[in-house]
């Protein structure tokens, strides 16, 4: 099993392992289901990441990085509401909640189109490399800012918070 394979069994275990475990101790929490829809999105990432890995066709191949596609669009927006639930900011930043959730349909959609995934190809170390479409691009840029924001917003808490929330905070940020 190489490397890639193993990582990325291992990740998609954990995440749906602590997903699981969390909103099921307490389903009607909105922390918890945020929590687990952000695990959900790192776990789909993950599954079709190692599916991708282990293809052995071209069709197969480009089928998983667009199936991983769909996990990594999901999870800039899930990242983010994660962070607002926990720390009690939804309401505050609903437009950007909202504007993410729209942006990641119209890259879900652009992701069953050569417009997001072009193709796959042989590249050193890789039997299927993904060649990105143009909307990749804008996504990427998407996803940097979303990601880069809402770990501000864990790095803002850090400074203002005390004690347990300080450490928590903390926890996430090196997480």
């Amino acid at each position: 099993m190489n490397f890639y394979v193993f990582s990325a069994l291992l990740n998609g275990v954990a995440a749906t392992a602590l997903g699981v475990f969390v909103f099921s101790r307490d389903p009607g929490n909105l922390r918890h289901r945020a929590f687990g829809l952000y695990c959900l999105s790192l776990s789909i990432w993950s599954y079709f990441y190692l599916a991708w890995q282990l293809a052995a066709s071209k069709d197969m191949a480009l089928l998983s990085v667009r199936l991983l596609m769909a996990g990594a669009i999901l999870i800039p927006v899930c990242y983010l509401y994660h962070a607002l639930t926990l720390l009690n900011r939804v309401a505050e930043h609903r437009r950007l909640l909202v504007t993410g959730c729209g942006l990641s349909a119209i890259f879900l959609l652009l992701d069953c189109t050569p417009l997001f995934v072009a193709d796959v190809r042989p590249e050193p170390g890789f039997a299927y490399w993904p060649k990105p479409g143009p909307a990749f691009h804008f996504y990427l840029v998407w996803f940097a800012g979303y990601v880069v924001y809402t770990t501000m917003l864990f790095i803002q808490e850090y400074r203002r918070a005390k004690g347990l929330q300080r450490n928590q905070c903390l926890y996430l940020l090196l997480g």
